[in-house]
Parts: C-alpha cells; structure tokens; sequence
C-alpha cells in the first residue's frame, strides 16, 4: 500500500483497533415518563448518535426515536425516545447491547481481513 502523509495505512488500522481508551457519555435527562424519555449526550454531534438512533430503531418496541441539535454549532444532540410497552430505559440499555456487539464483529472482520 502507498503511504499516506509519512504513515502507512496498515499500521494506522492497526492504531486505531487497538486503542484501549475508556468511551463514556454524559447524559442530561430533561424529561422522564413512564414510556417517553428525552435526554442530551453533551459533547455528541452525529456519529454515536446516529448510531444509537440505529439500534433503538431495530426494536420492536420501540415507537419512536429522534435526536436533534438545538443550533448547528451545538456539540450535545437532544433524544426523545418513545417505547410502546417495556421503558426506555430498556430500550437504551438493549441499544448499548447491540451497539457493542456490532462493534465486535467488527472488530474481528476487521482483523480477520487485515492479517
């Protein structure tokens, strides 16, 4: 492969599967019902939220799902999540589960295809 600015690709893959650095989120609830939620992630434009918004949209019981950024420069995204039967808090915390194994077999695809 070329190189790309002095850094061959191969090892910039490599770099970046194999940072082990702590992913966390800071989550503002602004409204909390029995199946409505509405919450901030602060410092999140578009990437984790859209793929949030992706899994909750596999659930079945999940009715709703929407973030918004209040102004184009804003870093928090706004989410309002409706379920039909089980909570949202359900709802987000099977949405993490899945999210997390999407990135696994990822991961593995990745290294798999890159030996």
């Amino acid at each position: 492969m070329p190189e790309l600015r002095g850094i061959k690709p191969e090892k910039s893959f490599r770099r970046l599967l194999t940072v082990k650095e702590e992913f966390t989120l800071d989550i503002e609830v602004v409204r909390k019902e029995k199946n409505v939620v509405e919450f901030i992630l602060k410092g999140e434009r578009h990437t984790y939220p859209n793929i949030l918004k992706s899994a909750l949209l596999e659930d079945s019981n999940v009715e709703f799902v929407s973030y918004v950024q209040d102004h184009p420069e804003d870093d928090d995204s706004r989410f309002v999540v409706r379920t039909k039967k089980s909570t949202p808090k359900k709802a987000l915390e099977d949405a993490a589960k899945k999210i997390e194994s999407d990135i696994k077999a990822f991961d593995s695809a990745v290294k798999k295809a890159f030996k």
